[in-house]
């Protein structure tokens, strides 16, 4: 769950929505709208300047070109990064969940390519488990295969999680979207918030002006 109330942060005034617990929201606007500063004000990296934020747990977040932030020398070194002394399960835990999705745990990073670098970051947001994911254009220097697969993995991995995710390309997500889930448009400072796709699409064909494209 994410719970955002008046909330206030360089060029965001008094922001106020909620995207329930296993919701999944995407979040709209033109470059410099905001988004990144949302996105880390929700992950605890920035501060408010007033209002509040809950969330049901700690955010994990993937950074745009977060490909060239990994830091570690194996895949599996990468998702133990965050565990100074990892027991047996959780190494086990790691290596099924690069497993599962065909990365050889003990590969070199280096030698791994772009759309792999790209996955084994995107699997850091879901190791260790968060319940509350953000994503901060994780289709970013992606071609449409990288896209496809990006958004099948998302699929299997939303189960029981809240995702937020900031995008320009609003028609790739729309095949993750259920019942329930819902669009936040930032434009001037605010936060627009439509309950559901086709409210938010509405919203963009008449209104040009929020610099978002029709989907």
């Amino acid at each position: 769950m994410i719970e955002v109330k008046d909330l206030t942060c360089r060029t965001l005034k008094n922001v106020t929505f909620t995207v329930p617990h296993g919701g999944l929201c995407l979040l709209l606007g033109a470059n410099g709208s905001g988004k990144s500063t949302l996105l880390s004000v929700l992950a605890r990296l920035l501060k408010p300047e007033s209002g509040s934020v809950v969330t049901s747990d700690r955010p994990n977040l993937l950074i745009q070109d977060s490909d060239y932030a990994l830091f570690g020398q194996t895949p599996l070194e990468e998702l133990l990064l965050p565990y100074p002394n990892p027991d047996a399960k959780t190494r086990c835990s790691a290596q099924g969940l690069l497993s599962r999705f065909c990365l050889d745990p003990l590969a070199r990073v280096s030698d791994l390519s772009f759309g792999q670098r790209r996955k084994l970051a995107l699997l850091t947001t879901f190791f260790p488990p968060s319940a509350v994911v953000l994503f901060d254009e994780p289709t970013s220097g992606l071609d449409w295969p990288g896209i496809k697969e990006l958004i099948a993995t998302l699929k299997e991995l939303r189960v029981s999680r809240t995702m937020m995710i900031a995008t320009h390309e609003v028609d790739a997500f729309l095949p993750l979207l259920k019942n329930g889930d819902c669009v936040v448009i930032l434009y001037e400072g605010n936060a627009l918030f439509y309950p559901t796709p086709n409210a938010a699409r509405c919203a963009v064909a008449s209104h040009p002006e929020y610099g978002i494209r029709p989907f």
